[in-house]
């Protein structure tokens, strides 16, 4: 496993909450989709911290965070869209909730959980306030066994 396969894992797990597809779930610094007119809420995955250290003297625990960035667009009426914005958050919550190893058939990971969240803020673009989001913490453990080369 990696980070990289752990955080695809999570992403599938969004694009099976209504609402969301591979058309407005993206990876990275994919905020570009936030252009692309095809939706009007969008999910944005990224690398947060993380440590690693050894259990025993071959088997190493890496735990990662994931950091879920929910974006609604803003319209006149913002009362909708922040009722819209605390709906997905909550959804993509719970839907984690249930997968407590993130779908894996691996067997690498052993644990993960929404361990938190940050405050709505708001996004502003040339003045205008675009978009509100959230931020959702996914903490996730990764256990891999160590072939030392000498």
């Amino acid at each position: 496993m990696s980070y990289k396969n752990g955080e695809i894992l999570i992403a599938e797990q969004v694009e099976a909450v209504n609402g969301f597809s591979g058309v407005n779930v993206g990876r990275g610094t994919k905020w570009r989709l936030l252009n692309s007119g095809d939706a009007d809420h969008y999910v944005v995955l990224r690398k947060g911290q993380h440590t690693e250290a050894f259990e025993t003297k071959t088997q190493k625990e890496r735990r990662y965070r994931t950091v879920i960035e929910v974006l609604q667009q803003v319209s006149e009426d913002l009362t909708d869209r922040y009722d819209d914005l605390l709906g997905y958050a909550d959804a993509i919550t719970d839907r984690l909730d249930k997968y407590w190893q993130l779908a894996d058939t691996t067997g690498d990971i052993v644990d993960a959980n929404v361990s938190g969240g940050d405050e709505v803020k708001e996004v502003w673009i040339r003045d205008v306030l675009a978009w509100i989001k959230v931020e959702i913490f996914v903490d996730w453990l990764e256990v891999v066994n160590v072939v030392f080369a000498e």
